[in-house]
């Protein structure tokens, strides 16, 4: 990075230096203005915490110490020259570190040196340099106008010892006296340029006389004296041979041969089958890596399936399948017989003792898993996906077993939030009625917006100062939204597939009262409001959500949305969202602001975006982190995007970022 230093001013003001935790990529180079010539630079950092670390600037760069970018943040800094009777500092300015996600790296061992001993080494360098000059030196009768290097001009003064004889060089653009006159100067021991030979000059071989005559030889291998012989000859192995299993001696005989078994009963297990220590021939069935598919049996019921399935000889633990259904299922649940090995219940994965009703739907594919002790004689066990019909994750996430008491009374089927203090469920509103539909105020009690939030599934009533039991509490479940919030005392009309935020005005002490009038928003605001807003889920039907287990807050502030921390920041962090354009992500991270891209209900954490000028089309290269807000793991994420994408907003082009991720 090129760093103009325009006598007190330095350009720019805040340099970007790379990430948190990396070191040895950025260096510092430097342009003085005039003011700067002659004097002895240097520059100190001020890292936050800890003590300031200087490097003298020697030439026209520096490398950035790696203490600097250990820690994510602005670093400032000061340029300082010196000279006999005169100091010239620079007004401070920032280094900009941006934050990374933390990885396992490699960092300095060596502290960076101080001052005085970088001070030294430069002086070590110079002396170490003046020592490998070698000088000529020339008698002359007048000084000319100018001098060559490395050469001393020895002048007869004419005047009275001892200050006949006078030496100088030429240095800088000027002649400088080298020590002191003296009275004699004897040169007799320095040959003149026409004494020497044409090899001083040249250092070439070819320049010296009388060279030796040498009569080349070629090397023989089978010669054993003389300059033909070649001496330290290597030992040639026999021929090579193939290897033979059945070689009993010699070169292809093979060592260390392992026994192959002959039969199953050489192979030994875990002894699960608790009948022998050795695998048996109906136990591979179930031991395969790959998992076997069938589709139910025409024959099945809508409680009684039948199926098919290649492989299954034996239920056992972890015996595993895929079943595709074609039957509507019982409400009273139903049970699965393969391959005639006995009808056994299938149950929810996710529940403790809830079997299997309505959710395994026509034409879907499920896993389907043994367990021999979940239920007496065993039971099929049913492993969920996500229903791209409903919109709905087809498990539910029950929230921990920590118990909170109620802020207020509450009847059944409500949302609850954490409440400022952390210390009880504050219900969503306090009514009694009983229905979705009926009109109901909404809580003004203070929450903490980064609480966790619950819902209730029991038709349980709750008095202020009552423990809220835990066994009904969900962190993820599909809800009607009507129970805890409806202002209109009528059927609530939301936007299916959109998702749904909870409308708060923040407080002072951090907290945040949920908007009286309109609780709920399907759409981010478009300007400063002063509120915040608190992801709750997506709307999976007109009067249902799907509610997630993370729930970021949100703000608009400086001209975009913004993630909430607590405070009003608008140059915290920069999100965008569909409406924002490629070049504003560009400005937003350069700048050095933490970036993010709001897209499909996932936040993009920007890591690198670089920027190509292009015949046809300027070209993006973005480089990001995704968090799906339903709990799905980080994923890494690369894109490459023309600006001419149809209007160039995030809106089109992230279309094309979906489908290039590698």
């Amino acid at each position: 990075m090129e760093i103009h230093i325009d006598k007190y001013r330095v350009t720019p003001e805040k340099v970007f230096a790379g990430t948190e935790g990396s070191y040895g990529q950025e260096t510092m180079e430097f342009v003085f203005s005039h003011e700067w010539e002659h004097l002895a630079k240097t520059i100190t950092f001020y890292p936050p915490r800890t003590a300031p670390i200087a490097v003298v600037i020697s030439g026209d760069s520096i490398g950035i110490p790696w203490e600097i970018t250990q820690r994510c943040g602005t670093v400032r800094f000061v340029i300082e020259g010196c000279e006999e009777g005169r100091v010239l500092r620079t007004v401070p300015s920032d280094l900009v570190v941006v934050p990374t996600e933390k990885a396992q790296g490699i960092t300095g061992t060596e502290p960076t040196q101080d001052e005085y001993q970088q001070i030294y080494e430069l002086m070590q360098d110079t002396l170490e340099a003046v020592e490998a000059v070698n000088f000529e030196m020339i008698e002359v009768e007048t000084l000319p106008p100018s001098g060559e290097p490395n050469k001393i001009y020895v002048i007869d003064t004419g005047l009275a010892p001892p200050y006949r004889f006078a030496e100088y060089i030429y240095f800088d653009g000027a002649w400088e006296l080298f020590g002191t006159p003296s009275e004699f100067q004897d040169l007799s021991s320095y040959a003149r340029k026409d004494e020497l030979s044409d090899v001083a000059f040249s250092g070439s071989y070819n320049d010296l006389t009388d060279k030796p005559a040498f009569a080349q030889v070629n090397a023989d291998w089978n010669a054993t004296s003389g300059v033909a012989e070649i001496l330290n000859k290597p030992t040639i192995p026999a021929a090579q041979v193939n290897s033979d299993w059945n070689a009993e001696s010699g070169v292809a005989q093979i060592l260390n041969k392992p026994s192959i078994p002959t039969k199953t009963s050489q192979l030994t297990n875990d002894g699960s089958d608790n009948t022998s220590t050795y695998l048996e021939a109906d136990e591979t069935a179930y031991k395969t890596a790959s998992i076997p598919y069938a589709q139910v049996d025409g024959t099945s019921t809508s409680t009684a399936f039948t199926a098919t399935v290649p492989g299954i000889t034996q239920l056992r633990d972890g015996v595993m399948m895929l079943l595709k259904n074609g039957v509507v299922t019982s409400a009273s649940g139903f049970t699965i017989n393969v391959n005639n090995l006995g009808a056994k219940p299938s149950y929810n994965n996710m529940a403790a003792a809830t079997a299997d009703t309505t959710l395994f739907n026509v034409n879907y594919t499920m896993l389907f898993i043994y367990d021999e002790t979940r239920v007496s004689g065993g039971c099929w066990i049913c492993y969920r996906g996500y229903n791209s019909d409903t919109n709905t994750i087809g498990y539910q996430l029950r929230t921990n077993s920590t118990v909170l008491t109620a802020s207020d009374r509450s009847r059944y089927y409500k949302i609850f939030f954490t409440s400022a203090d952390g210390t009880k469920w504050v219900p969503a509103s306090s009514d009694w009625t009983n229905n979705a539909t009926s009109a109901r105020a909404v809580n003004q009690r203070p929450i903490d917006p980064f609480g966790r939030i619950a819902y209730t599934s029991a038709s349980t009533n709750y008095t202020a100062g009552s423990n809220v039991a835990a066994a009904t509490l969900w962190s993820q479940y599909n809800l009607t939204l009507g129970y805890s919030f409806n202002r209109t005392g009528a059927a609530l009309t939301l936007t299916a597939n959109a998702p749904l935020y909870i409308k708060c005005a923040p407080q002072s002490d951090g907290s945040a009262i949920i908007d009286s009038a309109t609780p709920y928003v399907q759409a981010l605001p478009t300007t400063d409001d002063g509120k915040i807003y608190i992801f709750l889920g997506i709307a999976t039907s007109a009067t249902q959500v799907e509610m997630y287990v993370c729930h970021p807050v949100y703000y608009y502030a400086g001209g975009r949305i913004r993630l909430w921390t607590g405070a009003r920041d608008p140059q915290g962090s920069n999100v965008f969202v569909g409406t924002n354009t490629i070049d504003e992500v560009y400005s937003s991270f350069v700048t050095g602001v933490p970036t993010y891209i709001f897209r499909n209900n996932k936040m993009y954490l920007v890591n690198d975006v670089s920027y190509m000028t292009g015949t046809y089309a300027d070209r993006f290269q973005i480089s990001a982190l995704s968090s799906s807000f339903g709990g799905v793991s980080d994923i890494s994420l690369h894109a490459i995007i023309d600006k001419e994408i149809p209007t160039g907003t995030l809106c089109s082009s992230l279309a094309t970022l979906t489908k290039t991720i590698s």
